[in-house]
């Protein structure tokens, strides 16, 4: 079943592609998209001889590399490309300058690192920097609406997925250990390797259903859909962060020709919050929930968080990563060290792992990479606060997601799906604002949806 869905994938990203001016950009990112949270739990290639394997990730990093050379020494820009300044958003300058940091840290800690975890903590935001770029220079009208069509593909698919793995069977092209929601019910990840992950993405498709699809009963059951799909994890930051992320969008963007959209959106809140409430206060008394709702996360999350802030401080360049020798030690002198069983009957300590990106980020790189990665999430919604376009609002929304995701769950390494999802729709989105203010045609510089005729 999981080759069978990459097939697909391949298929349907070159479908989805086929009427872009840059195909091989378009389909490698339009792939990499739809195929990457599958593969990279089932296929990942062991290279003999080298210290890291072959994984979706590192391909698409490959692929960039020689796209971002063919762009910057063979291929001429255009006028309008030349005339993206990187001090016009802060993101790419941010990016660059996280990049850096990211190498200083390896380098310091090289010593406590393996050779493949060192290469990999490198190649992570390096990785994000030549997306960012193949996307700049790649960017086209139809370029855009094939990579909004393909994460709406990829909603939509996770969502039958989850719907399966909630209802059918819950091992359904499972690419994560099974977590218990309540009782005998299952989180559902979707096609994702973490509920969460599975969570977020589909908020981020959610908004661009709202964004990009005109007022119809298509758009409407899209949204009941991916809103469902997003029910299926049980996952309570997941569940905050797409009541902050609809009302901080309800309120910016709501307008009376999308008023049934707005109430089928508050319905289907209600309809998801009263469950959930009523679930969690029926097991209040339970040692699960007292466990599982309120000592492991309200107490024993806390107090690893003050630890770990700390610490931060003391280790001006970081550890580097969660698997170096230092954290370990860190953790260790903490009390922060969890037993588990990595074979059976054999059992070994590791330290937890940073139930909060910001600390994650700090602990990794220091203050200095605390700082950088919050900017780095703040700068797309200061960029586009105002932004009239819908590339500039799902960015937008992309990024207030991600920060309130990285409140609970680490998500701040930029080899990581969602990381490198904000740095394409970012680029995007400055391609398309750049292009509004340039051009010629008032209809482009105000459209606020201009693939309303695209999209039904």
């Amino acid at each position: 079943m999981p080759l069978a869905y990459v097939v697909l994938s391949i298929l349907g990203a070159f479908f989805l592609t086929k009427h872009c001016s840059k195909r091989i950009a378009a389909f490698v990112v339009a792939a990499w998209i739809l195929v990457q949270p599958v593969a990279h739990h089932f296929f990942i290639l062991d290279l003999p001889g080298l210290p890291f394997d072959l994984q979706p990730t590192r391909i698409l990093l490959i692929i960039c590399g020689v796209l971002s050379g063919y762009y910057l020494f063979l291929r001429k820009p255009l006028k309008s490309e030349r005339r993206l300044s990187i001090m016009q958003s802060g993101f790419a300058l941010l990016l660059l300058l996280y990049v850096l940091l990211v190498a200083v840290s390896v380098a310091w800690n090289w010593h406590s690192l393996t050779a493949s975890n060192g290469i990999a903590i490198i190649t992570g935001p390096l990785t994000a920097v030549l997306l960012f770029y193949v996307v700049n220079r790649a960017w086209c009208e139809k370029f855009e609406t094939a990579i909004f069509r393909t994460i709406v593909s990829m909603g939509c698919a996770s969502a039958l997925v989850a719907f399966i793995q909630i209802g059918i069977n819950p091992d359904f092209l499972k690419s994560c250990p099974p977590r218990i929601a309540f009782g005998s019910v299952i989180r559902s990840s979707g096609l994702f390797n973490s509920e969460y992950d599975f969570a977020y993405f589909q908020i981020l498709a959610l908004v661009i259903v709202a964004e990009t699809f005109r007022p119809s009963k298509l758009k409407t059951s899209l949204a009941l859909i991916l809103i469902l799909s997003v029910a299926c994890t049980f996952h309570r930051m997941a569940t905050i962060a797409f009541f902050v992320v609809s009302a901080v969008y309800l309120m910016k963007y709501a307008s009376p020709s999308r008023m049934a959209f707005v109430l089928t959106l508050m319905l289907a809140t209600i309809c998801i919050a009263l469950p959930l409430f009523f679930a969690i206060e029926g097991l209040r008394s339970s040692d699960f929930a007292k466990d599982r709702l309120f000592q492991d996360t309200a107490t024993g999350r806390i107090d690893q968080y003050i630890k770990i802030a700390r610490e931060i401080p003391r280790n001006l360049l970081g550890v580097a990563d969660a698997t170096s020798e230092k954290f370990f030690q860190i953790s260790k002198k903490n009390d922060l060290l969890q037993s588990y069983e990595y074979a059976e009957g054999q059992w070994a300590v590791r330290p937890y792992r940073v139930h909060n990106g910001y600390l994650e980020a700090g602990i990794n790189f220091g203050p200095f990479g605390l700082c950088l990665f919050t900017f780095l999430l703040l700068a797309p919604m200061i960029n586009f606060w105002t932004s009239i376009q819908c590339a500039g609002r799902i960015a937008l929304m992309t990024s207030l997601t991600l920060l309130i995701a990285n409140l609970t769950n680490g998500i701040s390494t930029l080899s990581l799906y969602l990381p490198l999802l904000l740095s394409l729709l970012v680029s995007a989105a400055l391609r398309r604002e750049q292009m509004a203010r340039e051009s010629s045609d008032p209809h482009c510089r105000v459209a606020a949806r201009p693939f309303s005729n695209i999209i039904p």
